[in-house]
């Protein structure tokens, strides 16, 4: 199948930014702390996803990246199975949450 042609990717302004992350902790969103590591590392969303403690040194302020965070789609565009749980499990992991109970 041909690959759609991507946009362009436009980037936020310092002030963007600013009223983004001041937004995230206002509404007290569990997912600032993910957002934070996002936007001040410029890693991507699966890098990002695909980090476990043993990748982060805080006393020497460094992360690791060795694995990321990938969505796999079948040939229908239909997103298998695998992914889905990966993602789920991630998320989970990312929100210290039991996938398997219900919220």
């Amino acid at each position: 199948m041909p690959q759609q042609p991507r946009g362009e990717l436009v980037c936020w302004s310092t002030e963007q930014t600013i009223e983004f992350l001041d937004y995230c902790h206002r509404v007290d969103d569990p997912l600032t702390d993910l957002y934070e590591v996002i936007i001040y590392t410029g890693m991507r969303k699966g890098e990002a996803l695909g980090l476990h403690w043993a990748d982060v040194d805080l006393d020497s302020r460094l992360l690791y990246v060795h694995k990321h965070l990938a969505t796999t789609v079948d040939i229908y565009g239909h997103l298998t199975r695998q992914a889905a749980q990966q993602a789920v499990d991630a998320i989970a992991e990312a929100l210290d949450v039991d996938p398997s109970q219900p919220a």
